[in-house]
């Protein structure tokens, strides 16, 4: 709660908390979205109701992992408090094909802005895990290549990306979330609270690690 005669108002715990996140989830976005009335806006991470979300969501609410973006196919990069509206837009598709026009697709997580918001979501992560599709997968990989030759990101951030069909990923994700202690809930944090806010947040990593596909991306 902000002190008495302030017009600051607190942080909100859910930001607080994937500030200091050192395990990251960037997921693609789902064609299941909440029923909202037109011109109705909500954050980005309440707007996705498909079932791979929603079992993502519940994987790392138990654990000290945070969905640190969503990838749109219409927004490109969103930052989960990000608002938004509701849409229905799909990945480009290659004429008279149901197959994913990938040059197409580019070109909506290109430019200096997505770059920047995307390095700017990552912060000080140490450990992502790209969560749906493989043209999605390949977004964030692309996104992270540009951001590491840019010198926007360092090239110690370790990647998992879990491949096979939507019981595989899912099951590797649920995994790797169990690997963490269960997140501290951070209820309130006061207005003249330094930034970013206390390392305290942040639980250490289990020693034994489970065998995923970990890597760095070069």
């Amino acid at each position: 709660r902000a002190a008495a005669g302030s017009d600051i108002a607190p942080p909100d715990p859910a930001i607080a908390r994937r500030a200091v996140a050192r395990r990251k989830v960037f997921s693609a976005c789902t064609g299941d979205k909440c029923p909202m009335v037109e011109g109705a806006t909500v954050a980005a991470e309440d707007l996705y109701t498909g079932e791979t979300f929603k079992f993502m969501r519940r994987r790392i609410d138990a654990s000290d992992a945070e969905l640190g973006g969503i990838i749109s196919a219409k927004h490109g990069v969103l930052d989960p408090a990000e608002l938004v509206e509701t849409y229905d837009v799909q990945l480009p598709r290659l004429p008279n094909s149901k197959k994913v026009d990938r040059t197409a697709a580019k070109e909506i997580v290109a430019g200096p802005e997505q770059l920047r918001k995307f390095a700017d979501l990552v912060g000080d992560a140490e450990e992502l895990f790209f969560y749906g599709p493989v043209m999605y997968r390949a977004l964030m990989r692309d996104l992270l290549q540009r951001a590491q030759s840019r010198g926007l990101l360092g090239r110690h951030i370790r990647v998992v990306e879990a491949k096979g069909g939507i019981g595989d990923i899912k099951g590797s994700l649920g995994t790797w979330a169990g690997e963490g202690s269960a997140a501290p809930r951070i209820l309130e944090i006061p207005a003249a609270a330094v930034t970013p806010p206390p390392s305290a947040a942040v639980v250490p990593r289990t020693a034994e690690r489970v065998r995923l596909q970990i890597g760095s991306v070069k």
